[in-house]
């Protein structure tokens, strides 16, 4: 009985081996049948987004790349671009409303006509004078590189 157990045994071990052995056999040829498939078939026809990560933005000129890096020193911790944050989107207010906004007074800038503006855009005054800070030629960088968007 004891031999007889052994060769069932034995047969049993051969046939799982097989089995296991076959299996490994198709599943590398169909593994090896999937990576041969035609490349275009399996590639990615998408067109990469204008802004995505790694990628360069729209192109900038002059004003507004000396802007931009203004608006990243000085205005990015409280303004985004179009979006609201602590301050209103930039993207877009008017100029004429814009440049008065840096440069006046809060008190000045309620008695100008284009204070509806600034309600709209969502602004009382401003917190800071830039107008004492940034020259001329800095402020209309900041308006370009606003508006260049």
């Amino acid at each position: 009985m004891a031999t007889n157990n052994s060769e069932v045994i034995r047969h049993f071990t051969k046939r799982f081996v097989l089995v296991v052995f076959l299996f490994f056999i198709v599943t590398s040829a169909l593994g090896f049948l999937a990576n041969s498939v035609n490349e275009s078939a399996t590639t990615c026809t998408t067109p990469v987004p204008v802004l995505f990560c790694g990628t360069v933005g729209p192109a900038l000129t002059g004003d507004a790349i000396e802007g931009k890096q203004l608006f990243n020193a000085n205005c990015a911790a409280c303004h985004k671009l179009y979006k609201k944050a602590t301050g209103p989107a930039l993207a877009n207010i008017d100029s004429i409303t814009f440049h008065n906004w840096l440069t006046l007074p809060g008190a000045e800038i309620t008695r100008k006509s284009e204070s509806s503006e600034l309600g709209l855009a969502g602004i009382e005054y401003h917190q800071n004078s830039w107008g004492q800070t940034l020259e001329e030629s800095d402020i209309e960088a900041l308006i370009a590189y606003c508006l260049s968007r």
